[in-house]
């Protein structure tokens, strides 16, 4: 195992031969958190339908993709001892795909609909360009290539969100505040893993980890704090959709002028200057 083989590298003072069919990260919690990251937007993903059963199909699909996604590369990772384990090569494309079918949901939920207002045009780039990412990751068997793709999605929804929470907006501020700030912790986790991946991951190796500013890159490494991360990352996104689904933000209306309708007031007409009230349910859209 990875665990046991660092900790003999670590002993010999990186004096024996690198073997890069260790670069398995299968230390305990790594997949623990992965776990922890699965079973989080599972249940998520459970709770949001049960919680409103007109919740978006496009956000309910992304937790249960992600959940499916970090199960699969949890078990790869505990399953696996080295590269060359059919657990490896199985399910760690099975893992990127799901995770990058996941985050395409999220961004058809909310990109297209805010920059093209999900035209037909809009839905072929969208595809297109997912489609090629899976492909392309696959072919070089590069998921630093599929971890970057997740991260632009993240990081632009994150700026959706955030031009969202300046329109006229009656209600749900604070929870697309949590919308933005779940976003923003994924792209933080996913940037820690790749910034310490060098020192403290497959490229520590060449330096017996000297510039590894973790304690133990043995055991809680760069991979479990972005496992840790992304996990508040999708609680935090959970919660926001509880409270202000997507099927009622996507579909609002943010008019800057407010006219009068009758049926606010019953029968009675609305003096003519006056600005009627509108409660939390009135339909608001971008």
């Amino acid at each position: 195992m990875r665990s046991l083989y660092s900790a003999e590298y670590i002993e010999s003072g990186c004096t024996i031969q690198y073997d890069a069919q260790y670069a398995v990260d299968n230390t305990l919690w790594t997949y623990v958190s992965g776990y922890t990251v699965a079973l989080m937007a599972l249940l998520s993903g459970l709770l949001i339908c049960y919680a409103d059963k007109r919740q978006s199909m496009l956000m309910t699909s992304y937790f249960y993709l992600m959940g499916f996604a970090y199960l699969t590369g949890g078990a790869s990772a505990q399953f696996s001892d080295t590269t060359n384990d059919w657990q490896y090569r199985v399910l760690r494309p099975i893992t990127l795909v799901l995770a990058l079918f996941g985050t395409a949901c999220l961004m058809r939920s909310g990109l297209l609909y805010y920059f093209f207002s999900g035209s037909l045009f809009a839905n072929i780039i969208w595809f297109s360009t997912n489609v090629t990412m899976m492909i392309v990751s696959l072919v070089l068997k590069s998921y630093l290539i599929g971890s970057i793709w997740q991260v632009v999605i993240y990081a632009s929804m994150a700026i959706v969100y955030f031009r969202q929470s300046g329109a006229e907006l009656k209600v749900g501020r604070e929870w697309l505040s949590l919308k933005i700030l779940a976003m923003l912790i994924t792209v933080f986790g996913f940037m820690t893993q790749y910034i310490l991946e060098k020192p403290c991951g497959v490229g520590g190796y060449q330096d017996c980890f000297a510039n590894c500013p973790l304690s133990d890159p043995t055991g809680f490494n760069n991979t479990a704090i972005k496992n840790v991360l992304v996990a508040a990352g999708v609680l935090f996104l959970a919660i926001a959709e509880i409270f202000l689904p997507s099927h009622d933000f996507w579909e609002t209306e943010f008019d800057e002028e407010e006219t009068y309708d009758p049926q606010f007031e019953g029968e009675e007409s609305q003096p003519s200057g006056v600005a009627p009230s509108f409660s939390a349910e009135d339909s608001l859209n971008p």
